[in-house]
């Protein structure tokens, strides 16, 4: 570039300047890559941050996402589970409440047969002193008054005074024997173990039958209603055995421990069948052994034996006086 030079106002030369633009060029040049370098790194980094960020959103969101249908399956099946339990445990309810009723119809009936059973024992008894004991007394009595119609004939009085003492003999012994079915005061007088042995000897007295007794009743005392039981039970199988089973021999076995009596009547005489028997209706003493046992919750089962012969098996659970104790308020031991 040129400017002119000038002396006291007169132009006298002219001065040119002149500069190299390559060296501009090149600082311009490097000052343009550095910015656009410059520009490149921050817009990368403006990418980069926000996209590093999206990622590690979706990143949480899809773990909570794969978590929340985890969840979801384990509340399914969680829910399955419970359904079936409540399923499974309305139904135990339902068969608890079923065996339930059906336990308390049960007890109803068997406490209705009690009465009945009762009832009919009175019944018995009472026909019992009738025909017997009744008309032996009134033998006796008009045996008393041909007695002082024939005072003047020795011999007939002797004669009426043996018989008269015969048929007292025989009432007493009637009156007793009722006396024994209605309550067995044998029990309280001898105890168990004493009554069950004298039972078998008053039949074996006859001299046809041998009766083996085996008493194992441990320690611990038996209630008045279980030590009845056992003592009817083995008082009816004696006694059926000794007037339909035509036996030689009879086994008894009465075995206690803490939880249960176990008794066993077995013979060897010529069975017979408990089902028809029971279904004919023909044994009152088969039932009222069964009503019995089931009055205390014990189980009866009878039996062909092998070989010939019944056997009789009762299991009864231990009763125990409650701690007042009333022999009206019995516990399973």
């Amino acid at each position: 570039m040129s400017a002119p030079l000038t002396l006291h106002g007169e132009p006298v030369a002219d001065v040119w300047v002149a500069a190299d633009p390559r060296p501009a060029v090149r600082g311009a040049a490097g000052l343009l890559a550095g910015f656009g370098l410059l520009g490149l790194l921050l817009g990368g980094l403006v990418y980069w941050l926000p996209t590093r960020a999206i990622d590690r959103a979706e990143g949480r969101i899809s773990a909570l996402i794969e978590r929340l249908a985890g969840t979801r399956a384990a509340l399914a099946e969680l829910n399955q589970t419970l359904e079936a339990q409540v399923a499974a445990r309305s139904a135990e309810l339902q068969a608890a409440y079923e065996a339930l009723r059906r336990k308390e119809e049960n007890l109803r009936q068997i406490s209705s047969r009690a009465v009945a059973l009762q009832e009919a024992e009175r019944r018995v008894i009472a026909r019992e002193l009738h025909d017997s004991a009744g008309q032996a007394l009134t033998a006796i009595r008009i045996h008393l008054q041909l007695i002082a119609q024939s005072a003047s004939s020795p011999e007939t009085v002797v004669r009426l005074a043996e018989r008269t003492l015969a048929m007292a003999d025989a009432t007493l012994e009637e009156i007793r024997r009722a006396v024994t079915m209605l309550g067995p005061a044998i029990l309280d007088d001898v105890g168990l173990r004493a009554a069950l042995e004298r039972l078998c000897d008053d039949l074996r007295e006859g001299g046809e039958l041998t009766i083996e007794v085996n008493l194992d009743l441990g320690d611990r005392g038996l209630t008045p209603a279980l030590e009845s039981t056992i003592y009817r039970l083995t008082q009816e199988a004696l006694t059926n055995v000794a007037r339909h089973a035509g036996a030689r021999l009879v086994e008894v076995d009465v075995e206690a421990d803490e939880g249960e009596v176990l008794l066993r009547i077995a013979d060897d005489g010529r069975g017979f069948d408990v089902d028809t028997a029971l279904a004919a209706g023909r044994s009152r003493g088969l039932v009222g052994m069964r009503e019995r046992v089931e009055l205390l919750g014990g189980e009866l089962e009878i039996r062909p034996r092998p070989g010939g012969g019944t056997v009789v098996r009762a299991r009864l659970p231990r009763l125990t006086l409650a701690e007042d104790g009333d022999d009206s308020a019995l516990v399973v031991a």
